[in-house]
């Protein structure tokens, strides 16, 4: 799994968590959690909690769909 592919599920959802994540890309859990939340740090992502929900969502920010469009343009 690549930067650019987690930009691009991020993009292509309002929101996710790492379970969703993990199943979608074909990864475990953790490998999404440190996945998201290095995206995070980065400022390419944002988290939050719903509700009751324990589960962190997160969704991209304006900055990943920059570096998506940067990466995107350079294959």
């Amino acid at each position: 799994m690549t930067k650019a592919e987690m930009l691009e599920l991020l993009a292509s959802m309002q929101s996710i968590c790492a379970d969703e994540a993990a199943d979608v890309l074909g990864i475990a859990r953790p490998t999404a959690s440190m996945a998201l939340l290095r995206l995070t740090r980065h400022g390419l992502a944002t988290r939050w909690r719903e509700g009751a929900d324990p589960r962190i969502r997160y969704a991209i920010s304006p900055r990943g769909l920059d570096r998506l469009a940067y990466l995107s343009g350079r294959t």
